[in-house]
């Protein structure tokens, strides 16, 4: 059986068993080195964050939405209110099939690169949070990728986040926000921007 043969079974299974294999979509070989941001200024980066593009997952490990649809309209707050060097995380998003408000918490973790992020919803994994750009005030490009050695084979599932502060971004922003996932050999390909007019409106 080819990997990529593979990888569309391991799919299928994760379907099958649910949480126990249900880590996202899979892609063959292993996730690309990147170095997120080591000079970054958390004071600067708290606050509010819009979703303005991500890589479409079933379960968008940075989101938080479970093993459901990816979540519309989603808004990301960080914020380290009395406590310390560990950061608190509220995303907030829409439901795609019933239009269900829904909140997810959490914590932004320091790690030796980046950081490490912790939502409270049944079942996530704790995942790499790694900034590889930001101008703090419009754009954040965020990085994560988790690689599974299974039967002879190495599949990746990646996850790509571009955010901005408010919930339109021009052109010229949203270009340089991409470039930060091109200089390290990354696809931007699946990127999907978020239709954030219908938000507008929730």
């Amino acid at each position: 059986m080819s990997l990529a043969l593979l990888a569309y079974f391991l799919l299928f299974c994760s379907a099958c068993l649910g949480a126990s294999l249900s880590f996202g979509p899979f892609e063959v070989g292993p996730c690309p080195v990147v170095n997120p941001l080591v000079s970054l200024d958390m004071t600067r980066y708290l606050g509010k964050w819009v979703e303005v593009a991500k890589f479409p997952l079933v379960t968008s490990p940075l989101v938080g939405s479970g093993y459901g649809p990816d979540l519309d309209c989603v808004i990301s707050w960080y914020d380290n209110e009395n406590t310390g060097s560990i950061y608190r995380v509220t995303n907030t998003g829409v439901k795609q099939d019933t239009g269900e408000r829904v909140t997810i918490t959490g914590s932004l973790l320091p790690d030796k690169v980046g950081f490490r992020l912790h939502l409270v919803a049944a079942g996530l994994l704790t995942e790499d949070y790694m900034v590889l750009d930001t101008d703090y005030t419009n754009f954040a490009t965020v990085w994560n990728c988790r690689e599974f050695h299974m039967l002879g084979g190495v599949f990746r599932r990646e996850f790509g986040w571009i955010l901005g502060r408010e919930e339109g971004m021009g052109k010229g922003t949203y270009t340089k926000a991409e470039e930060a996932l091109h200089k390290f050999g990354i696809k931007t390909e699946k990127l999907e921007k978020t239709d954030r007019t219908k938000c507008l409106k929730k």
